[in-house]
């Protein structure tokens, strides 16, 4: 986060989730939406029902 916090302004952001729902992609994007400025991939601990 030291990145976006150089940056110097404030950055629009998302959440992706995969399909299987194990990882989530963090992403934040210029003002104008037309570059990448971060990008970071969390895996999820989820626990499945038995059912």
């Amino acid at each position: 986060m030291q990145f976006l916090h150089e940056h110097g302004r404030p950055v629009p952001g998302g959440l992706i989730d995969s399909a299987d729902q194990i990882w989530t992609f963090l992403i934040y994007f210029t003002k104008d939406g037309s570059a990448l400025v971060a990008c970071a991939r969390l895996q999820r601990w989820v626990e499945r029902s038995p059912l």
